[in-house]
């Protein structure tokens, strides 16, 4: 059965959603990948790309919104998560950074999206399987300055 998957991002993410879209081609050989990443602002979407962008979730079999750094604050990816849902199609979030700062919008936690990191095979564990694979731990930076619980300890 071919694939065919929506993949949503911020202009802001243009260049790694690009990768990851490619990348994510060759993992899943023969899916068509859809990438849409509208310039357009939320509120002020003409009727025709309302009708388009609908369009394009219903010929989906998922919808994939990857978060970058302004994906906390952005209204086509709550769209495109609230879409893909209702059309009752597999929705995964996908960490561009695999970082804390790829902070999805209040809307994946409230309707409980999985978010994977940018991983191909994790992408299409998703897609496949319905597997969510763990997320990778950011390893914290090391401090310049000892604490002071960390210095009575012996720690640096």
């Amino acid at each position: 059965m071919a694939r065919r998957l929506l993949v949503v991002s911020e202009p802001a993410d243009e260049t790694l959603a690009r990768s990851f879209a490619e990348g994510l081609g060759t993992v899943l050989s023969g899916a068509t990948i859809d990438h849409f990443a509208p310039t357009i602002s939320f509120t002020t979407v003409p009727a025709w790309l309302v009708r388009e962008s609908r369009d394009r979730v219903e010929a989906a079999n998922a919808v994939i919104c990857l978060l970058g750094a302004t994906s906390v604050a952005s209204s086509w990816t709550t769209w495109a998560v609230n879409a893909g849902l209702e059309a009752e199609k597999r929705v995964v979030c996908v960490r561009l950074h695999n970082s804390a700062h790829d902070t999805p919008p209040s809307i994946v936690t409230e309707r409980h999206v999985p978010m994977v990191d940018a991983d191909g095979d994790a992408v299409a564990a998703f897609i496949e399987r319905g597997e969510v694979r763990p997320m990778r731990a950011e390893t914290p930076l090391p401090s310049a300055n000892p604490t002071p619980l960390a210095t009575r300890l012996g720690r640096h």
